[in-house]
C-alpha cells in the first residue's frame, strides 16, 4: 500500500504500489511501516479514518486538530475500528459504519467517553455550562451528512485501483 500526497495536507490512499519518485508538490509515501507499526484493523480504518478528519472534498470538525484525531483514533475500540472500516465498502453507509463514525466524533470531543450519541453529548455540554457553539459538535443531522460525505470518500478511494469503477453519483452522500 503505498500513500500519494500532494502539497499541503492532503492524501490519497492506494493499494497498488506507484513509482517512487518526486513530482513537484507530489511525493508517494510507502506505508508498509506504518502498516507494521498498527494493528490490521487500524490499517483497515485508516482510509476512512482520513476521509472522516477531513480530506481534500470533506469538511473537518471545528478546532480538533490532528493529533487529537490520532489520539482518539489509536484509543479505538476493536467495534469502532470495524464500523470505520466499513466506511465506503458499498453504495449504503451501513448501521455498523455510521455508529462508529458517531462514536468516534463523540469521543474527538469529549475522550475517554461512554457516550455514544452526538445529542446526548450536546446535553452533556449543555449541563457542563459548556454550550458555547463553536465548542460543541456537529448536531446528529449534520454529523450524518458529514459520515455520508466521508463515506463517499471512502468509497472513491476503495475502488483507486479498479478501472472504470461503478461509483454513485455524489447526490445523497451529504
Amino acid at each position: 500500500m503505498c500513500l500519494y500526497c500532494s502539497s499541503g495536507d492532503t492524501m490519497n490512499y492506494a493499494k497498488t504500489p506507484r513509482l517512487s519518485q518526486e513530482l513537484g508538490n507530489h511525493r508517494i509515501v510507502k506505508l508498509g511501516a506504518v502498516y507494521s507499526a498498527v494493528s490490521a484493523k487500524k490499517a483497515a480504518a485508516l482510509p476512512s479514518f482520513h476521509a472522516l478528519r477531513g480530506a481534500d472534498v470533506t469538511d473537518s470538525f471545528a478546532r480538533k486538530g490532528k493529533i487529537s484525531y490520532w489520539k482518539v483514533f489509536n484509543d479505538a475500540s476493536e467495534k469502532t475500528l470495524t464500523g470505520l472500516a466499513a466506511l465506503g465498502t458499498s453504495d449504503q453507509l451501513s448501521k455498523l459504519a455510521q455508529e462508529a463514525a458517531e462514536q468516534f466524533v463523540c469521543s474527538l470531543y469529549f475522550p475517554n467517553t461512554t457516550i455514544s450519541e452526538v445529542g446526548d453529548l450536546h446535553w452533556l455540554f449543555f449541563k457542563q455550562s459548556q454550550a458555547l457553539s463553536e465548542m460543541l459538535p456537529l448536531t446528529k443531522a449534520n454529523l450524518k451528512q458529514a459520515i455520508l460525505r466521508a463515506h463517499y470518500q471512502a468509497m472513491i478511494w476503495e475502488n483507486d485501483n479498479t478501472a472504470n469503477p461503478t461509483i454513485p453519483p455524489p447526490e445523497g452522500y451529504g
